[in-house]
């Protein structure tokens, strides 16, 4: 599949519509300005901005808590494009404050997992979820202690050991997926302390483009994804990079359906962060820059 699809115009002032200096960005509405204007202040339909946090001085969060591009807006039309239904077990890959998280599984029923590298970052997110009522864990160590105590009871060879430990991570995994629950765990996305075949659905928002190589991302999430599991992702990428970015993910055992333009999500984001006040500047043309949304389907 190649090429950007496009979705249409949205009428200014609809509901779903945010209004910004740059123009207006809205799920279905994939218009981009050729460049936009740098105002002193910027101001927008949903709120005042809010910080993250002391320990994110150059990040902001949009008032519904996101740091991506598109913000919940786009996170909603992912998880239906998808097919997120309740009781679908879904790791949220760089999963941040666990924003996109909590919507997912409050809106759309889904068992939460999330990851990221910034310890910062998960004790955030616990304390969200904490606030919402639900009992935080850690995937990695709830596995880790379950297979320590099952290898040092066994006195068998270490083969048989390890066969324990293996399925002891499994099933502490198996054990997470329930009402109320929330597994946040600190490590890298190339490396997840999950068993293979184990969720039905992976979401990765602006996490990828961190990555000098995001193939063997798109690996490890193949392997923590069931057969037809569904795997999402939105992020940044060069518009004449479109087509190598899908490359990968056939390559790497994923079908794309839907592979849709948000750039607009991108200059809405960076009017709706006010981030003129650091002092850094978008590019004036944004002609070569697109952020794209993909859904696909693990073979």
């Amino acid at each position: 599949m190649s090429g950007l699809s496009s979705c249409g115009n949205v009428r200014p002032g609809s509901s779903d519509s945010i209004i910004y200096p740059g123009g207006i960005y809205h799920p279905d509405c994939t218009a981009l300005p050729e460049s936009i204007s740098h105002p002193a202040s910027v101001s927008h339909t949903g709120g005042s901005v809010l910080p993250v946090s002391s320990v994110l001085p150059d990040c902001t969060a949009l008032p519904d808590g996101t740091i991506h591009p598109g913000s919940l807006r786009l996170t909603s039309r992912a998880a239906k494009l998808a097919g997120i239904t309740p009781g679908m077990k879904l790791l949220d890959v760089g999963c941040g404050t666990g924003a996109s998280l909590e919507f997912l599984s409050r809106k759309y029923g889904a068992l939460p997992f999330g990851i990221d590298s910034s310890h910062d970052m998960i004790r955030l997110a616990r304390s969200r979820f904490t606030a919402a009522g639900m009992i935080t864990v850690s995937a990695s160590e709830s596995a880790s202690t379950s297979a320590s105590i099952l290898a040092s009871a066994s006195e068998s060879a270490s083969t048989s050991a390890s066969i324990l430990a293996s399925a002891s991570i499994t099933a502490s995994s198996s054990a997470l997926a329930s009402e109320n629950t929330v597994s946040l765990t600190v490590c890298g996305a190339d490396a997840l302390p999950f068993p293979d075949a184990f969720f039905d659905a992976v979401i990765c928002e602006c996490t990828l483009s961190i990555f000098a190589d995001a193939g063997d991302i798109y690996l490890e999430m193949f392997r923590v994804l069931k057969q037809n599991g569904m795997f999402i992702s939105s992020d940044i990428c060069e518009t004449g990079r479109v087509e190598e970015l899908q490359t990968s993910l056939d390559k790497s055992g994923f079908d794309l359906f839907r592979f849709e333009d948000h750039r607009s999500a991108l200059v809405t984001y960076i009017a709706e962060l006010n981030c003129f006040q650091t002092g850094w500047r978008p590019p004036s043309s944004m002609k070569n820059v697109t952020y794209y949304l993909a859904i696909c389907k693990r073979r």
